[in-house]
């Protein structure tokens, strides 16, 4: 997952996460962050956060994920319970 391959200063959110790779885009994310008149959650936290519940492909019914090989060959794939 290439995901976990990057080193963020500063993640965004979880479920669609917004990283920062350098000094500049850390202090972007921060100014916007001032804007939001709604409160805001900051913690420090080993990055990234990706908890396993709000990644895409999860699902209560056994599919954690669509195989596609060729366009319009994609279908669920059943993981083992």
């Amino acid at each position: 997952m290439v995901r976990l391959m990057i080193h963020p200063l500063l993640q965004a959110g979880t479920s669609v996460p917004m990283f920062a790779l350098t000094q500049r885009g850390k202090e972007l994310i921060i100014e916007r962050a001032k804007e939001i008149d709604s409160p805001i959650l900051v913690i420090t936290a080993d990055l990234p956060v990706l908890p396993d519940h709000k990644q895409p492909g999860r699902s209560d019914n056994g599919v954690n994920f669509i195989s596609c090989t060729l366009p319009g060959s994609c279908h669920n794939v059943p993981t083992a319970r």
